[in-house]
């Protein structure tokens, strides 16, 4: 039965021996409060008449490892192309107590679609982005339903 006791306090001892040469700096754990990534939570794929705003906010949500929401992240709101006239309000925002944060967004001057881009400020993950499909449509004719018809203005403004 002694040499059980012994083999066991050996056993022991190298388990010590290699947790202590884990902790010695080299060993670097993933944070689970580091957003590491952001995911859209509404407003894809909205549309408005030219220079007028979307119907609704465009909201994102920070994560971190294990999926939970990270509060305070500093997020920069961006068209990822030239969309003349276009507006973004507020660019930066912080994510509120529940990881998430919006903005609204005026649609250009032109009729189109692009991308609005939200990312990390800090640059704590460089790859973490949402992405958020809008499109500016041409303006109709004056009637209640927004006109109808193909689309294009065949008679411009008159009055």
């Amino acid at each position: 039965m002694r040499a059980i006791v012994s083999l066991s306090h050996l056993l022991v001892a190298g388990f010590g021996s290699a947790l202590l040469g884990c902790a010695s700096g080299d060993l670097v754990l993933p944070s689970n409060t580091s957003p590491i990534e952001l995911v859209v939570i509404s407003g894809d794929g909205q549309e408005a008449t030219v220079s007028n705003r979307l119907p609704q906010p465009l909201v994102v949500g920070a994560r971190d490892g294990a999926g939970n929401p990270v509060p305070e992240v500093q997020l920069v709101f961006r068209f990822r192309d030239e969309f003349p006239d276009a507006q973004i309000e507020p660019a930066e925002r912080q994510t509120d107590a529940n990881g998430q944060a919006s903005v609204r967004v005026r649609v250009g001057s032109t009729a189109g679609s692009t991308t609005v881009v939200a990312t990390i400020a800090q640059g704590v993950a460089p790859d973490a982005r949402a992405l958020f499909g809008v499109t500016a449509l041409e303006r109709r004719g004056r009637g209640r339903n927004g006109g109808g018809g193909d689309g294009k203005d065949k008679e411009k403004d008159k009055d």
